[in-house]
């Protein structure tokens, strides 16, 4: 077996956005509409969801309309090829409340999950909208606005808004372009091969970006940063890129 370089690790990755994002999708006609005043076909997000067949085969667009959509949201593994459109990147915001303790695992802890493959997300906002601040020194601060295990999943001019482990990027192919994420402690984490491609990255506290997690050497996973920003408030101490979450970990 040829061992997996860091360097030919970036070549694996960056092949396999170019053969993503070459496929394209429209969003001329969007299959559901999501408005909270009633002007759509739904009214929660949640209720789109049901609506997707599952195991479909082809695309299925659902624009939501402006709003905060308060809703813990979960695509299952067994609908792919969904599209979320955002009206607004910044006044179309999923967010939920919910942190580790409550929820019990750090895994369960997510205001948005995403688990059917060929996911793709655009001018959105996800938050977990746990109030760390509020609940300092009573534990469970680990609060997930996304957690993504599925493979061939876009997210472009999104936001993701949280605190500790706000990006859970657990597996499969990853590509996040023109994004703002944001958090404090390892707020972009997991076992996902995931290309950052200008995006805005922003530390809220002294701390770690990233956590990626490897559990063998030969794994083809990682985090790329390309073309991004690192921007902090707060940051006397300093702030490092990553740390590995298991003993193969690695970013660049």
């Amino acid at each position: 077996m040829k061992k997996i370089t860091f360097g030919n690790l970036f070549v694996l990755l960056v092949l396999a956005v170019l053969s993503v994002k070459a496929e394209g999708f429209s969003f001329a006609k969007a299959d559901l509409i999501v408005a909270k005043d009633g002007g759509g076909n739904v009214k929660t997000v949640g209720e789109a969801i049901e609506r997707v067949p599952e195991n479909n085969k082809k695309r299925f667009t659902i624009f939501i309309k402006k709003g905060v959509y308060d809703e813990q949201i979960r695509i299952p593994a067994n609908k792919p090829y969904i599209s979320f459109v955002g009206e607004s990147r910044d006044e179309t915001i999923l967010s939920f409340d919910i942190n580790n303790k409550r929820a019990g695992t750090t895994s369960a802890a997510y205001a948005f999950y995403v688990g059917g493959h060929d996911f793709h997300a655009e001018n959105l906002t996800f938050q977990n909208a746990f109030d760390f601040k509020a609940n300092a020194g009573q534990g469970g601060s680990q609060a997930v606005a996304v957690l993504s295990e599925a493979d061939r999943l876009i997210f472009k001019n999104c936001r993701f808004l949280g605190w500790q482990d706000t990006l859970y990027a657990k597996n499969g192919r990853q590509y996040f372009e023109n994004c703002y994420i944001e958090g404090h402690v390892d707020f972009i984490f997991g076992q996902a091969a995931a290309v950052f491609d200008n995006c805005l990255i922003h530390s809220k506290g002294d701390g770690y970006i990233a956590a990626p997690m490897r559990f063998g050497a030969d794994e083809p996973s990682g985090f790329v940063f390309i073309n991004s920003k690192l921007t902090g408030a707060n940051v006397e101490k300093g702030v490092f890129l990553a740390r590995p979450w298991r003993a193969y970990g690695r970013t660049f």
